[in-house]
């Protein structure tokens, strides 16, 4: 659904691997 948005929507250049993403990035969405 296009008002759920997910890392695999963003470009892969934006987008940092999941062991990356720190959870505060997660948290602020």
């Amino acid at each position: 659904e296009e008002i759920e948005t997910t890392v695999n929507d963003l470009p892969e250049e934006k987008t940092p691997n999941i062991d990356t993403i720190p959870a505060e990035f997660f948290q602020a969405c």
